[in-house]
Parts: structure tokens; sequence; C-alpha cells
């Protein structure tokens, strides 16, 4: 079976399954067939939003269907990638926001993060994989762009410190990275309300 035969069977018996008032069909369907998550919830959305008129049976089909989260699923699914086409990739965090008109100090406020931990993040001294998702978002509703494009900036090699001199001997070093929350703790410009509030954003995305 095709991919296109395959999906239109699926929808068929998503349609079935709501006209016998199954509000769990969807979630079931796209458990076993993950491949086909974004239409069949995209779909599922459409038709418990726009389905007019509704009985009463139906409008409450319809609001078991029809959660905030999978509007943003769907509404993720369908201009997502248009959203990451239209973000400007950035080569760093300062020098985007430079470009907006902001310094260190005005973006550590924005964010609310400690400036010192906003200059390792800009030198990519803090692991990405350790960087929790709402930094990534608030900087990216700063500096205009995606939480990917954030993402992929501090996925690159981390900044070097180059000798004082270009006839010097000493090659170039390069910094360790350490984890968010290291940096955090670290912070000599942190404070206790920062400190608090990014300790609790790393244990709700346990990374804590």
């Amino acid at each position: 079976m095709n991919q296109d035969n395959q999906l239109d069977d699926l929808i068929e018996e998503l349609l079935l399954a709501q006209e016998r008032g199954d509000a769990a069909a969807l979630g079931r369907l796209t458990a076993a067939h993950p491949e086909y998550e974004h239409q069949l919830t995209a779909y599922a959305v459409a038709g418990a939003s726009l389905s007019a008129p509704l009985n009463a049976d139906q409008r409450a089909l319809a609001a078991a269907i029809d959660t905030a989260e999978l509007r943003d699923r769907a509404l993720a699914a369908a201009l997502g990638s248009q959203i990451e086409e239209r973000a400007p990739a950035i080569t760093g965090i300062l020098a985007r926001a430079a470009t907006l008109g902001m310094d260190a100090r005005r973006l550590a406020a924005v964010t609310d993060l400690p400036r010192d931990v906003l200059v390792k993040l800009d030198r990519r001294l803090v692991a990405v994989t350790s960087v929790p998702n709402r930094c990534l978002a608030v900087l990216a509703d700063a500096l205009e762009t995606s939480a990917g494009a954030v993402q992929s900036f501090l996925a690159g090699a981390p900044g070097t410190r180059v000798a004082a001199f270009n006839y010097a001997s000493a090659p170039p070093v390069v910094d360790q990275q350490e984890t968010f929350a290291a940096a955090l703790a670290s912070s000599s410009l942190a404070t206790p309300e920062q400190q608090g509030a990014w300790r609790q954003a790393l244990r709700d995305e346990g990374l804590a």
C-alpha cells in the first residue's frame, strides 16, 4: 500500500471513529502511525473546528478533540517549515542583538539571563543539550528569530582565544564547554531571583 492510500484509510478510520463518538481515536491512530501524526492531527482539528452546525453530542466530541495543544501542533505541522525558512540564521548572539540595537546589558535585561551566562552562550561555551527550551525561546524572541536558529548556533564549535601577539608560539586556546546549570551556578552576576527562576526551568525540563 502506498503512503497516500494508507493515509486515506487512516483518515476514513478516524472519521468513522468520530461518528461513533470515539474521542480517543486520534490518540490511538497517531501512536500507531507516528509518521502521519501531523496530517491526522491537522485533519482532526480542522474537522472539529469547522464542522457546523453542531448538535450537543457533536459539540462535546469537538471539544474533546479540538484542544489548544492539538491546535498548536496542527499549526506547527502546517506552518513550522515556513516559519523556520523565514527565521534568520544567526552567527552570534551578541552580534545579532547589536543589529537590533541591543548591547549585552540590554539583551541580558530583556531575556532575564545573567550577563556572564549570556557571554558564555555567545561563545558557545555551554553545551547545547543542557540549555533549557525556555532559554532558547526567550533568546529567539529577543533576537527576532526562531528557537531552532538559536539552537543551531549554540550547537557549533566553541570559540577560541588567540594569543596576544600574532607571532606568539602558543596555539589558539579552545575553552571547554560546561552545562547551563554549571554556568548558572558559577555566575557572579545572577540575582537570587534569576538563580531561582532558571533552576526551576532546569528542573521542569529534567535538566537539573
